[in-house]
């Protein structure tokens, strides 16, 4: 197959991945800010439910991601025999890069349009911890970040994001396809030849 055919076999599969993977991470996100703010003060039981369904909503986002990515290179892999472990990792770092993309986006739309405060109040509630131990030049170029903190956490989940995806296909696609250590040259190697 011609690399250029083969690369946009390659993009085309990891749109439609990555933008499932994406979407299932900022559905869990959204869900996982939700359970956030349920009012727990007071109420210990309400509490452990509302800590018990965070780790929960995590646990399913970070296995859905390994097995939905391997289930596309499996898929990837059937449909493209001719394809080997260097594209079906090439294949799984679009992936991850689209879903990143994906995934950053929401972040970010959710603390610019959804819960414009939630980064406040979570920078607000460092500042308090934190200012007892800083001066006041460092107060303000803290103050002064403050109004960036959209952009840097869009760059943070984006990287953060991409780096999990990333490695993620390194490590799966390691057997993706599966490889016979008896075949040569894609011909089988039949003992009874070198005799």
């Amino acid at each position: 197959m011609e690399e250029r055919k083969v690369k946009a076999e390659i993009w085309n599969a990891a749109g439609k991945a990555g933008a499932v993977l994406g979407i299932l991470c900022v559905v869990c996100m959204l869900l996982s800010n939700l359970v956030g703010k349920i009012p727990t003060e007071g109420n210990f039981g309400l509490s452990i439910l509302s800590t018990l369904l965070s780790v929960l909503i995590w646990l399913a986002k970070f296995v859905g991601c390994i097995v939905l990515m391997r289930l596309f290179m499996l898929n990837l892999s059937r449909k493209n025999p001719e394809f080997t472990r260097v594209e079906t990792f090439r294949f799984g770092t679009a992936t991850a890069l689209l879903s990143a993309l994906i995934v950053a986006g929401g972040f970010l739309c959710y603390v610019l349009f959804i819960s414009p405060d939630s980064l406040g109040e979570s920078f607000e509630q460092v500042m308090a911890q934190m200012a007892p131990s800083m001066d006041e030049n460092s107060r303000q170029i803290m103050e002064g970040m403050k109004d960036r903190m959209p952009v840097i956490g869009f760059f943070s989940q984006l990287i953060y994001c991409f780096l999990y995806g990333w490695v993620l296909s390194l490590i799966l696609s390691r057997n993706i396809p599966s490889s016979n250590p008896f075949e040569q040259d894609g011909a089988p190697q039949n003992p009874q030849d070198n005799e």
